[in-house]
Parts: C-alpha cells; structure tokens; sequence
C-alpha cells in the first residue's frame, strides 16, 4: 500500500514589522499533515508580532509550539555590543534546534533568524546524512536591487532562496523569483 507523504518538523521563524505579514502569507495554506510538530520562533522583545500571528488566525494554531529567542541586534543597537548579543542568541539557538531538530526551517526577516539558521547549518555539516534540515530564506519585497544583510549571510547556506524581484536573480543566480509573496 502506498503511503501519503509524512509531515516535516518545521521552525518558522517571524522578523518582525512587514517581515511577519510577508512570512504569514507564505504559511497560510499549509495543513499540520505537512509540518508536525511546528515551532514558531519570535524575538523575545516583539510583542507586536505575537499579536498579529495570533489575529492571523491560521487553521493550524492550536499546533504551533512557541519558542522565544533574543535578537542578535536590536534596532540603533551599537554594531560593537551587538557581539554580545549575537553570541548569546547563538547559545540560545544551540539549545532550540538541537531540541527541536526541525526538519524544515522557513525564515524571511531580519537577524533573528540567523543564529538558529548558522547552528543548523553546522549540525547538518558535522552530522552527515543523520540531520539535514532544510533552509528556506525569502528575502524581502523591500529588497529590490540588492539583499539584506541577512539574505547576503543566508545566501550561501539556504537550500531555498526566494526573491520577490526579477532583478535579484540576474545578480545571484542561485535564487528563485516566485512573484509577489504578499
């Protein structure tokens, strides 16, 4: 007998402002029989975007396992204190991939999602074939002539890099243009 495909463990991870609207469109037509368990990660200070996950009323909420992590850099933080705060999101990431081990990560915003992404990268290199987890990074609408500096870090080591302008796949070709995401 012929057996549906299994759901995927999935970390989504929110940027915040127009990252999280940008990131819901992408994940409101997904079914919990295509990602289970799954994590939704927000930076430990943004409020406003746990209000609006939840106003989003996905079908699948009730599913959706939260985890907070602190960001690598605050807004006007200083780039020199912002090391501080980088390691100690890395530390953090260490802990959240490793007990979550998702299979599939969506991420599309700001430094947040760096740290869990760099530390999934290492686990899957070290690791071999026994944890591969999948990096999908959709750059932002506002991106229109070149990447954030979080899509020019992801760039290499997302297995998916979505671009919502033409122009940037004629400049990194590894991307893919899939339109307007929202």
């Amino acid at each position: 007998t012929a057996s549906g495909p299994t759901a995927a463990s999935t970390m989504v991870i929110f940027g915040s402002g127009g990252h999280t609207t940008e990131m819901l469109h992408m994940i409101r037509n997904l079914t919990v029989s295509q990602i289970s368990p799954i994590y939704f990660v927000t930076a430990h200070s943004d409020q406003t975007s746990l209000e609006k996950i939840q106003d989003f009323k996905l079908s699948y909420m009730s599913h959706v396992q939260w985890v907070s992590i602190y960001r690598s850099r605050e807004v006007k933080q200083s780039w020199l204190s912002s090391i501080f705060t980088f390691m100690y999101a890395l530390l953090q990431a260490m802990q959240i991939v490793w007990m979550s081990r998702p299979q599939l990560i969506i991420c599309n915003g700001p430094g947040t999602c760096v740290p869990l992404c760099l530390v999934a990268s290492v686990l899957r290199f070290v690791s071999g074939q026994h944890y591969y987890p999948r990096l999908v990074f959709a750059e932002s609408f506002c991106r229109v002539e070149s990447l954030s500096l979080t899509g020019k870090i992801l760039y290499r080591i997302a297995d998916t890099f979505i671009v919502q302008w033409p122009e940037l796949v004629h400049k990194y070709p590894k991307a893919r243009y899939i339109g307007k995401i929202c």
